[in-house]
């Protein structure tokens, strides 16, 4: 069975083949490349298109779960969502997200953010998720704050993109803070899921 939820305006699932000029499309704007680890300026299809193989092979892993976030209305592909680096022995994993820049500023984040949290904790028994984003990233801390998380401290030039040392701001949520929250901020996984 496909990973399938569908709520409010979004549905997130896996990706198909059909989705890579989307994919392509999101993944090469400046924007997105400038806010984001692991994607290159100047993304190129063959990278999107590996991306994609590289998302695929790691759900059938159980290493990462990355899934495609599109419109209900008429399936316009809006960005992606994902929990990465799922360590077993201690429950943990990352929360991962990008939104493509026609559609930020709506709300799409969160919500998914939210969805996937709740699969996290609930369906993958997780007792942390942490995420981190770039300093200057005000839209992503914004996210993380919406969804509950609690910011555990700056990486003081943590990562290098483009020859330029960056800071990473670190966030955190856990278990029982999602049980805490849950049924006001965020939603059960009920309606319309597949797993």
């Amino acid at each position: 069975m496909s990973f399938y939820i569908q709520y409010g305006d979004i549905i997130i699932r896996e990706y198909k083949k059909s989705d890579l000029d989307a994919v392509h499309g999101m993944l090469s704007q400046p924007s997105v490349c400038a806010t984001t680890c692991a994607i290159p300026y100047n993304c190129s299809r063959s990278f999107a298109s590996m991306w994609l193989d590289s998302i695929r092979r790691s759900i059938k892993k159980k290493t990462d779960f990355e899934y495609g976030v599109f419109s209900v209305r008429n399936g316009q592909y809006l960005g992606n969502i994902g929990l990465i680096g799922i360590n077993y022995t201690n429950k943990s994993a990352d929360i991962t997200y990008i939104v493509n820049p026609a559609f930020q500023g709506r709300g799409y984040a969160t919500l998914a953010s939210k969805l996937i949290i709740a699969y996290g904790f609930d369906f993958l028994k997780l007792q942390r998720i942490h995420g981190k984003c770039m300093d200057f990233n005000i839209a992503s801390k914004s996210v993380m704050q919406k969804c509950g998380f609690t910011y555990e401290g700056l990486g003081r030039c943590e990562m290098i993109k483009d020859e330029r040392f960056l800071n990473l701001e670190h966030y955190s949520i856990l278990k029982s803070e999602y049980e805490k929250l849950k049924g006001f901020v965020f939603i059960p996984l009920n309606a319309r899921t597949e797993f």
